[in-house]
C-alpha cells in the first residue's frame, strides 16, 4: 500500500479527496480491533515518540528521531472473488463471505499477533474486501521487523553500475527476494484461508 499514512487513513474513512475511485462512498465497518480514528491516533503518537539509535566507531551512541520517510505502517487488502451484486442477492454468498472474513482475520492474527491492530471492511466497491493494518512493535517503528514483517521491495543500491555491469541487473537480487517472499506469503494465505473457505480466486495484496 503506497502513499503517506495521512492519505491511507483518509482513504479508509472515505474522505472525499482520497476516495474519488468510489462512486458512492459509505462509512467503513470495523470487523477487528480499533477504529480508523484510534488507529491514526495510536500510529501518530507512537511515531512521534519513536527513536533510532546508532553507535559510531568510537562506541558513542546517538539517539534521534526517526526519518520522516520511514515506513511506519503496514497495510494489506484481502479481496473476495464474489461480486457485490451476488453478495447482496444470495444468502449463501453472504455466508461464504462471512466465513472467509473470519478465516482471514484468524490467519492474519496467527501470522502477525498483536501487530495486527485493525481490520476494516468496505462493501461499496466491486467486491467485498478487508483492509488490515499492522503497527510495528519495536522502538524505531520499523515496518518489516518482528511480527509486522511482510515481504517488501528493498531499495536498490545507490551506487552506479560497475564497469560491464548491467544497470537493470543491480536490483535483481532484491527483486527476486521480494518475489520469493511474496509467493511464500500468498501460498500461506491460500493454504490457511482460501482453501478452507472453499475458494481458489481469493487474493491478498
Amino acid at each position: 500500500m503506497g502513499g503517506t499514512t495521512d492519505y491511507i487513513f483518509s482513504e479508509v474513512i472515505r474522505v472525499p479527496a482520497a476516495s474519488v475511485h468510489v462512486p458512492s462512498p459509505e462509512l467503513p465497518e470495523v470487523v477487528y480491533g480499533i477504529d480508523p480514528d484510534e488507529l491514526r491516533a495510536r500510529h501518530d503518537k507512537r511515531t512521534a515518540a519513536a527513536k533510532t539509535s546508532r553507535t559510531d566507531r568510537s562506541g558513542k551512541v546517538s539517539i534521534k528521531a526517526i526519518r520522516k520517510d520511514q515506513n511506519t505502517l503496514a497495510g494489506l487488502i484481502c479481496s473476495h472473488p464474489a461480486a457485490m451484486d451476488e453478495y447482496r442477492a444470495n444468502v449463501d454468498v453472504r455466508c461464504g463471505v462471512a466465513d472467509w472474513k473470519q478465516r482471514s482475520i484468524a490467519g492474519l492474527r496467527d501470522q502477525h499477533g498483536d501487530s495486527l491492530v485493525s481490520v476494516i471492511r468496505h462493501t461499496e466497491e466491486s467486491h467485498p474486501h478487508l483492509h488490515a493494518y499492522l503497527l510495528p512493535d519495536d522502538m524505531e517503528m520499523r515496518v518489516g521487523v518482528g511480527a509486522s514483517r511482510l515481504p517488501r521491495q528493498e531499495r536498490r543500491p545507490r551506487r552506479g553500475p560497475l564497469p560491464g555491469e548491467d544497470k537493470k541487473a543491480m536490483g535483481m537480487p532484491a527483486d527476486r527476494a521480494f518475489v520469493s517472499g511474496m509467493r511464500r506469503w500468498l501460498d500461506d494465505y491460500h493454504e490457511k484461508v482460501a482453501i478452507p473457505a472453499g475458494l481458489t480466486g481469493t487474493t491478498a495484496l
